[in-house]
């Protein structure tokens, strides 16, 4: 297979292909993804039979980013996401686009900007509550948010949401689970 610049979206377009192919419509379908560079990766996958993707930022400060994940940020800029949010909405619909936040990476001022932003794109921000990865010595980021923080960004998100007549409307993938998100059950 040839890879066109869609970061891994080219492999799971024909698996979403297949899927519908075998199973129709009774189930959704949600990939996880940076951005592709190739944005008509995006047109393909929803032709495909795909419902939902995910590009998850994670932080949005672009200083902390380089620290945190200097991958990431280099080969993934943050505006890299801006224009696919773009694409995929346009593509896919409002609320069939999400994104997480990891809360304790930067400050709760620096996190609403990017909520805020992501929100004007119409792409569900999922902040999350960070954790430590103790299986790597020396890893930059320690958790350090408390849950008065927590609830502010919550708060700040479902307000934020609401003025702007977001909801997800998103059956599969880490929204629709909710298992560690709390954005789907206060829409």
């Amino acid at each position: 297979m040839t890879l066109r610049g869609g970061r891994g979206l080219e492999v799971m377009t024909p698996v979403v292909k297949r899927i519908r192919d075998l199973l129709g419509d009774t189930v959704p379908i949600a990939v996880e993804m940076t951005p592709p560079q190739d944005l008509d990766e995006i047109e393909r996958f929803a032709q495909a039979g795909g419902d939902s993707l995910m590009m998850n930022l994670e932080t949005w400060d672009e200083d902390i980013r380089k620290d945190l994940i200097p991958g990431k940020s280099k080969y993934c800029p943050r505006d890299s996401y801006l224009r696919a949010f773009e694409k995929a909405v346009e593509v896919l619909g409002k609320g069939k686009v999400s994104t997480c936040f990891v809360m304790g990476t930067e400050p709760v001022d620096s996190l609403k900007e990017g909520v805020k932003t992501v929100i004007d794109y119409d792409v569900i921000p999922s902040p999350l509550a960070g954790r430590c990865f103790e299986q790597f010595p020396d890893y930059p980021f320690l958790p350090d948010t408390n849950w008065r923080d927590i609830m502010e960004v919550f708060r700040f998100t479902k307000r934020e949401m609401a003025k702007k007549g977001l909801a997800s409307t998103d059956e599969a993938g880490c929204i629709a689970c909710g298992m560690c998100d709390i954005i789907g059950d206060n829409e």
